[in-house]
């Protein structure tokens, strides 16, 4: 203790610091483990401007001091180093203490000093054209800020090196990590797909498969379009990268795109049943989709060799057959499956369903309702023709043939296309033609209590109360 006193006179009163650092040597030399003798050593022998032996004794002492002391130390070498101009030092200094804290307060003190540490060192290796050293320093500091909350600053560090160097994938993985924690879907698509521009291998599938997600969650799928195509190209055995484009093409409404690539599949796959499926579904979106039944024709024909017995491919070559015009051999095709059905089928409905359509471009409304009323005979729960035979009958007049197959759609679950809210106020608007205004009052409001939120309902019942 007289020692530390005869120190302080040196340095307070008589301003000769080196004479207080020796005084502070031969005090430590006598109690080695007390922490606050180096700490006052190195600070008589820094204000005496002998930096690196006020750094290099409080070396010599961190290597036999831990616990809580420990920290202190690490915090003064660094500031040492640093006005040495050693900041890789320093913020390896400063990188321990910060490991060693486990008290908030204590922690936030030192975690600020490391942040400032860093930043030091990213702008002298900056400076000094030292890119190796500028990007750990960052990548770190933008890790240590983001752990820390401080979110839109760290991103900014990532951001500045990626626009440096934009073939570097850790920084970018970083951003794609940041940016999917909080939601910025925009970001992880951006990003995963620069990703999949500078990886190879599995790692630049996960990219892209990470870029099609991310731009489905930001809800534009179509977004992720071209570097899935891209991978694909470069990948195509990748099955995974197939079904991803397959669900992008779908989800964008890239339909023809889509059947291209379940034709390919198809032509090139040796399950049939899958060939079957990838024809079948490439053949309805060409039709159904894009109304293009010449380009349909192939692949559904192909589907219905595959499975001649199969009703859907059937159905679609019929309906290839009427939306082409060739109303004669679609007619003579159904005629044929009709006359094979053994039983009161829904599948018997559906074929006389279509003949009804053919009747109809033929121009014979007599026929398309015998043919309607037919297929609603064997099949009452077959929505699209009980809402056909409704629209036909409503429109010749005959109300009374109209409302059975609108009662038969009110008792289905979620019909299509014609609801059942639909199918009642069409019953409604019925019994208003026919001069039931009560009825007409009846139907209207079980619709409006169907669905709260039917509009044409309510104006009706405001119509009809007028």
């Amino acid at each position: 203790e007289r020692l530390r006193e005869a120190a302080s006179v040196y340095s307070g009163f008589l301003g000769q610091p080196l004479k207080a650092a020796e005084v502070l040597r031969r005090a430590r030399q006598r109690a080695p483990h007390v922490p606050e003798l180096v700490t006052d050593h190195a600070a008589a022998l820094a204000s005496a401007g002998e930096l690196d032996a006020a750094q290099r004794a409080i070396g010599e002492a961190l290597a036999t001091v831990q616990g809580a002391g420990r920290t202190s130390l690490l915090m003064l070498r660094a500031s040492f180093r640093q006005q040495l101009g050693d900041d890789q030092s320093a913020v390896n200094d400063l990188t321990e203490a910060h490991e060693l804290q486990s008290t908030s307060g204590e922690k936030e003190r030192v975690t600020e000093t490391l942040v400032n540490g860093l930043e030091r060192l990213r702008v002298r290796a900056e400076r000094d054209g030292d890119m190796p050293t500028e990007r750990t320093a960052t990548l770190r500091l933008a890790q240590l800020l983001i752990a820390n909350g401080e979110i839109e600053r760290g991103r900014g560090f990532l951001v500045a090196w990626i626009e440096r160097d934009p073939r570097d994938a850790e920084p970018l993985y970083q951003l794609c990590d940041l940016d999917e924690s909080i939601q910025h879907w925009d970001g992880v698509a951006a990003v995963a797909t620069r990703l999949a521009y500078v990886t190879e291998g599995d790692a630049q599938v996960q990219a892209a498969l990470r870029a099609g997600s991310a731009s489905q969650q930001a809800g534009r799928p179509g977004d992720a379009v071209p570097v899935l195509e891209l991978v694909h190209q470069q990948q195509p055995q990748v099955e995974v990268l197939r079904d991803k484009l397959r669900e992008m093409y779908e989800a964008a409404g890239e339909f023809r795109l889509l059947a291209g690539v379940l034709i390919a599949d198809a032509d090139h796959g040796s399950d049939p049943a899958m060939r079957y499926t990838n024809y079948r579904r490439a053949a309805e979106l060409l039709l159904y989709h894009l109304e293009d039944a010449a380009s349909a024709q192939v692949p559904a024909g192909k589907a219905l060799e595959l499975q001649p017995d199969d009703h859907h491919a059937l159905m679609l070559n019929v309906d290839i057959l009427i939306a082409s015009g060739q109303l004669e051999d679609a007619g003579r095709t159904l005629e044929a499956a009709i006359g094979a059905q053994k039983k009161r089928t829904p599948e018997l409905a559906v074929l006389q369903q279509r003949m009804g359509t053919v009747s109809a471009r033929m121009g014979d409304k007599d026929g398309q309702l015998n043919w309607l009323k037919k297929a609603f005979d064997v099949d009452r729960k077959n929505a699209e023709v009980a809402a056909e035979l409704a629209q036909l009958a409503t429109e010749i007049g005959d109300y009374e043939l109209a409302l059975k197959p609108l009662r038969a759609i009110t008792l289905m679950d979620n019909p299509s296309p014609v609801t059942r809210p639909m199918a009642l106020l069409w019953e409604a608007k019925i019994e208003h033609a026919r001069g039931n205004r009560a009825k007409a009052e009846l139907w209207a409001k079980k619709a409006l209590r169907e669905d709260p939120a039917f509009a044409d309902a309510q104006q009706f019942l405001d119509e009809l109360g007028n």
